[in-house]
């Protein structure tokens, strides 16, 4: 199993959100601050559980590069074991 993460500009919040949840069932936001091409910026990471088909995951990406109106969008493919106990 794995967990994606997406790292992404802090615009456009709640339209993430309500993409996230036609996407997938669960998901968790954090706030941070991150640089892009030596400019620091506020950012956004998403992560996703297993849950998710990684071509999800990447058209997931897509949109929201397009609703940011970015350069890119950071996904990372983490191998995780998840339990809910």
């Amino acid at each position: 199993m794995a967990l994606y993460r997406l790292i992404t500009e802090n615009k456009n919040r709640d339209d993430i959100e309500d993409i996230l949840k036609v996407f997938f069932t669960g998901s968790t936001i954090y706030e941070a601050t991150g640089f892009w091409k030596n400019t620091k910026e506020q950012s956004l990471i998403i992560e996703i559980d297993g849950n998710g088909d990684y071509f999800d995951i990447v058209h997931l990406a897509k949109v929201i590069k397009k609703l940011n109106n970015q350069d890119a969008v950071m996904v990372q493919q983490i191998r995780a074991k998840t339990e809910f106990i």
